[in-house]
């Protein structure tokens, strides 16, 4: 009888590096799975798209690849039979999840993206409609001896529209001068000019705030979207009938912003909703781009600050707002 020869496949992986350099980050990107999000009894659906990296030592030759994902289909499934109530909540989980599957690893990063659809309603005729956000979320897990210690992130993109103040303020001194020859008393001239709406050129803009805390802490991303919707000078909606396009223009074009305020806007509007809620130690990004209509370029504006420095900041601002004021 023949004896049965048993080959063992080798890890290679596991062999010797080529050249001994170390590679920060490792791993899978583009993976798309389906999860459903749970929202005080609500749930949404959302199509992720999912990238798990991990750290690579000098004099390694790779890393298990399909551990990662074998990682992500764990943790989805796991949590499928209970509920995900935030998406940084997952990602936090498939971090620490990687870093135990990938022995030798000792950091390990998850990055996600999703559309993020939510209900809203046309702001004169009432009529129901979604409206498109993008929605991501980061966790990294860093283990030192048996410690590990994990950031998670969640962040939104939103659009809407901005109007310049400075092209508004232009066209409401050449209404004024032309008011004023053809023989309008200034008393009118000043009624005309707080009651109507003028004009100036309009902006779709993209606002995106992002926050980074410990693991402990919650940030609500629905509550993100209402902070960087209301920074600028109005929504957008996918759908508008006539009088909903009326109400709307009108809006924006009574709230002129420039990029520069839509930022400061962000930030006070999310110190104001989590100031007393999160550690000094929260990173937080603003960032608005304006994709302008009478230039080739685009308007942008961007700050990283800790919850800590923002603080000191608005103190100091309302304290020479008063000095001002004396």
């Amino acid at each position: 009888m023949l004896k049965k020869v048993v080959y063992e496949l080798p890890d290679v992986q596991s062999s010797k590096s080529l050249v001994n350099l170390s590679i920060k980050r490792v791993g899978v990107k583009g993976v798309k799975r389906h999860i459903l999000r749970e929202r005080e009894g609500q749930y949404r659906e959302l199509n992720t798209v999912i990238d798990a990296y991990v750290d690579l030592g000098a004099l390694s030759r790779g890393i298990h690849m399909s551990r990662c994902l074998e990682v992500i289909d764990e943790v989805i499934q796991s949590a499928g039979q209970k509920k995900i109530v935030d998406t940084e909540g997952l990602c936090a989980s498939l971090a620490r999840r990687l870093l135990e599957r990938q022995e030798a690893a000792t950091r390990a990063e998850i990055n996600l993206r999703a559309d993020y659809y939510l209900p809203r309603k046309t702001p004169t005729t009432d009529i129901d409609i979604q409206s498109l956000y993008e929605l991501f979320a980061k966790a990294v897990a860093t283990k030192n001896g048996n410690e590990v210690s994990l950031r998670k992130t969640i962040g939104v993109e939103v659009f809407g529209i901005t109007i310049c103040p400075c092209a508004q303020q232009l066209v409401k001194q050449y209404a004024t001068e032309k008011l004023s020859e053809e023989g309008v008393s200034e008393e009118v001239i000043n009624k005309v000019l707080k009651v109507v709406p003028f004009a100036s050129h309009n902006q779709r803009g993209k606002g995106t705030l992002c926050v980074e805390t410990d693991e402990e802490f919650r940030v609500e991303a629905d509550v993100l979207i209402d902070i960087v919707e209301n920074s600028m000078s109005a929504p957008i909606y996918e759908l508008l009938k006539r009088p909903d396009e009326q109400t709307l223009v009108i809006k924006a074009h009574s709230n002129p912003q420039f990029v520069e305020d839509v930022v400061r806007l962000i930030l006070k509007g999310f110190y104001n909703r989590y100031g007393d809620k999160l550690p000094d130690d929260t990173v937080i990004l603003a960032r608005q781009v304006n994709f302008e209509s009478i230039h080739l370029h685009n308007a942008f504006a961007e700050t990283i600050t800790t919850l800590g420095e923002l603080k000191k900041d608005l103190e100091k601002s309302e304290n020479n707002t008063r000095l001002d004021e004396v």
